[in-house]
């Protein structure tokens, strides 16, 4: 019983967000205090709601298709990517651990969920810097082919302009 305390504790105190839900109908069984107060749902709500409810970029059948290896035993877990929707209407970029777990006679899923907006903009936010140094390393290139040219020319017009009094001389010497 102690044990079986310890980890619905660990369940609920989770940051992650931990969804059940059943196999079949899809409806959340219980949802951890992490995942309702990132998401804003209460309990409740989420309840009476499906993965679909909250996830604005996915439709049933192409759900099903993902979690279909799951019951079919292909694999034990799946990862994906996708777009978690808040009750307040924002979206949020998720990393998703999906696998098929049994409570009691029930076959049902555990969702461990991330929430990746902080990978996702460490990310972008490294691209544009690549891209402004590249853009830089352009101008910096350009520069210097610019002033590589000005003393190729520099360089070609003063050997004239010593060439020619030279050459002068040279004839008169001889």
């Amino acid at each position: 019983e102690e044990e079986r305390h310890h980890l619905a504790t660990i369940f609920n105190e989770s940051l992650n967000e931990i969804y059940v839900f059943d196999a079949e109908t899809l409806k959340f069984i219980n949802v951890n205090y992490g995942a309702q107060k990132n998401i804003g749902y209460s309990l409740e709500e989420l309840i009476e709601m499906t993965p679909l409810d909250i996830k604005p970029n996915d439709n049933r059948a192409e759900f099903r298709k993902t979690i279909d290896v799951l019951l079919k035993k292909n694999v034990e877990k799946v990862e994906f990517e996708t777009v978690h929707k808040r009750k307040d209407g924002t979206e949020y970029p998720v990393e998703a651990h999906l696998q098929l777990s049994n409570l009691g006679e029930k076959q049902v899923f555990v969702a461990i969920i991330l929430d990746i907006t902080e990978r996702k903009n460490y990310t972008t936010r490294l691209e544009n810097t690549v891209e402004d140094r590249t853009q830089q390393l352009k101008v910096a290139l350009s520069k210097e082919k610019e002033l590589n040219e000005l003393k190729t020319k520099f360089l070609s017009l003063v050997s004239h302009e010593f060439k020619t009094p030279l050459s002068g001389i040279s004839t008169s010497i001889m």
